[in-house]
């Protein structure tokens, strides 16, 4: 681990004189999306720099975020932590996968892991199932596969802007 700073785009994660004194605790994990970082503490807890709008400002799911939990997964402009209770919480630009409202009852069934496109997120449940949010154009919208989603997912693959699926019977 290390201390963390900034250089760059004032607003933009890189103004080194508004570097969360956190940081200077110790770093284990920086991930970075367009326009924010999410660093993971040597202790385990988040914080959070660079647009407040665009992943930069997570106070929503502080809480959430406590030390023991999973990792964090992003689009362009969102996160998406993985807890250690399988759970999921999102922050960012809603449009971009930073708003799961609207999935959280599913993803509150257990989330094995988590991929991403540039624009949408796509969380493989425990028992096989996917479920997408984000950007619908993106990937963010599977209701027309939901179907053959929910009889089971054995990998996901995704490029910039979209996702495919190899389903558990090979199809």
């Amino acid at each position: 681990g290390g201390e963390g700073g900034g250089g760059g785009d004032d607003g933009e994660g890189g103004e080194r004189s508004s570097v969360p004194a956190e940081l200077r605790q110790g770093v284990d994990t920086i991930f970075s999306i367009n326009w924010a970082f999410a660093a993971k503490l040597l202790d385990g807890s988040v914080v959070t720099c660079g647009d407040a709008v665009l992943g930069g400002e997570s106070s929503s799911v502080h809480a959430a975020l406590k030390p023991g939990f999973g990792t964090i997964f992003s689009t362009a402009w969102a996160f998406a932590a993985k807890l250690s209770d399988n759970n999921v919480v999102t922050w960012g630009d809603a449009g971009y996968g930073g708003d799961s409202s609207s999935v959280q009852a599913e993803l509150k069934q257990g989330v094995d892991t988590i991929f991403s496109t540039n624009c949408a997120f796509a969380a493989k449940l425990l028992d096989g199932s996917l479920v997408t949010w984000g950007d619908a154009d993106f990937g963010g919208e599977s209701s027309s596969v939901e179907a053959e989603l929910k009889q089971g997912v054995d990998t996901i693959f995704s490029t910039a802007w979209a996702f495919a699926d190899k389903l558990s019977d090979n199809n």
